[in-house]
């Protein structure tokens, strides 16, 4: 079979591919002689059409086998850069400009940059961030190059005030958690300076030590790495990741097909994901929090916890708090909205501790518990659900809070260190794994 055979309008599968986003497929092609150079009938290579569609792991995995596609134009003088601009897929704009180092300047045959297309397309965030990158983010030059006009329009400042992409819009709700947490300070302060309150002294110690408690949770859940893939460390390095590419053209079944991020280049570690949000590979990734700022993953999950309990005692020791100032000193508005604030984060909060007891409890990250039926090293030999980091209740809370520095690779690899799961021992199915299957079926 010729790999690279093209339909009528001189498509190859390999672009085809790129237009639908299948990286594992791409990389398959590409060991058994795909050409990543050759073009349709407009030009386009796979990297353009990766591009784009918005693929940013594909756009990776190409670049990676043909660096030079990366400035190169098509029929339109388009490059990769131009199509990603001007369909608005800001994710793989940044990609291919920050990390692939895409030419800014280039203009197609209807002499427009990469950003003129954005702005005709009314993609402004990813004009906006073109802009900044073009003037090296001097304020005055992205004012200029945007027109002081526009640079004041309602749409451009929003952008700059919230945020342009999710890293930015993110920082959000972190700093709603700081400023709740600093409002309870503020009433926590109140409470013990006010003489009728004075004898509480037990009730004012506890609402210290858990507001304290919920502070330093937050700090270091938000200002610890959470786990990035290390690439320094060989099992990690590019000659892994050539391997991992060897065993994907090798695969027979979907079973043999190695855990490789395209975007970082490193073959993954069981229960790691590549997290779009900070850009980055993360051991056992749970999810990125944008109310805690940072990633939930392999050295942060137990901060996680921590402040998930330390915050819903801090809000439910409030109330009580509030209660007693109402009925002794003043029933103010302040005091009222404050109890019913306290309540909504406190009834939320149970919620999330809820499920993250679940998850502890059967040794399962939020990432597996969502995605289960798409990982295959989470199903026996049957294929049928099973999680083979299962051991147990106390087993199974103490590895997700202080997780081990040993890494697999495959399911085997896991069953040969820790030997038979609960269900393989003549265990039951745990409740989420048993609920999963059954949504599968």
């Amino acid at each position: 079979v010729d790999v690279n055979s093209c339909d009528a309008l001189n498509c190859t599968p390999l672009i085809i591919t790129a237009q639908h986003g299948h990286a594992t497929c791409a990389a398959f092609l590409l060991r058994h002689g795909a050409d990543p150079a050759a073009t349709d009938v407009n030009g386009d290579a796979a990297l353009h059409w990766a591009a784009y569609k918005g693929h940013v792991e594909l756009v990776s995995l190409l670049a990676y086998e043909t660096p030079q596609a990366v400035s190169t134009a098509d029929s339109y003088g388009q490059t990769p850069l131009h199509l990603a601009a001007m369909r608005g897929h800001l994710n793989a704009v940044e990609f291919l400009v920050r990390l692939l180092h895409a030419p800014l300047g280039v203009e197609d045959k209807s002499g427009e940059t990469a950003a003129d297309l954005a702005r005709r397309r009314g993609k402004l965030n990813c004009e906006l961030f073109l802009r900044t990158a073009a003037s090296r983010a001097a304020p005055w030059a992205v004012a200029r190059a945007l027109g002081f006009k526009r640079a004041l329009s309602s749409k451009v400042l929003f952008l700059i005030l919230v945020g342009k992409n999710d890293r930015e819009v993110f920082r959000w709700p972190f700093r709603v958690v700081v400023l709740s947490l600093a409002i309870g300070v503020v009433f926590t302060a109140h409470f013990i300076a006010h003489p009728g309150m004075a004898d509480l002294t037990l009730l004012h110690a506890c609402n210290v030590l858990l507001q304290a408690v919920a502070w330093t949770s937050l700090l270091m859940t938000r200002c610890c790495d959470p786990g990035r893939v290390d690439k320094g460390d060989p099992r990690h390095s590019t000659a892994e990741y050539e391997e991992a590419l060897e065993e994907i053209s090798r695969a027979q079944k979907e079973e043999d097909v190695p855990l490789v991020c395209h975007t970082c280049r490193v073959r993954r570690p069981l229960r790691s994901k590549h997290c779009k949000v900070t850009n980055q590979c993360v051991l056992a990734f749970d999810h990125f929090c944008p109310f805690v700022g940072n990633v939930v993953a392999h050295h942060t999950y137990k901060w996680f916890v921590a402040f998930c309990f330390a915050m819903a005692a801090a809000f439910l020791f409030q109330i009580p708090t509030c209660v007693l100032y109402m009925r002794r000193i003043e029933a103010s508005w302040s005091i009222v909205l404050w109890v019913l604030y306290c309540l909504a984060w406190l009834i939320a909060d149970m919620g999330l501790i809820s499920y993250h007891c679940q998850l502890m409890i059967h040794n399962l990250t939020t990432n597996e518990h969502m995605n289960m039926a798409r990982y295959a090293y989470m199903r026996d030999q049957y294929g049928l659900l099973n999680n083979p980091f299962d051991r147990g209740f106390f087993h199974n809370v103490m590895e997700r809070l202080f997780p081990p520095s040993q890494l697999f690779y495959s399911r085997e690899e896991v069953l040969q260190a820790r030997g038979p799961t609960r269900r393989a021992a003549g265990g039951s199915y745990t409740g989420l794994q048993q609920h999963d299957e059954e949504s599968a079926a």
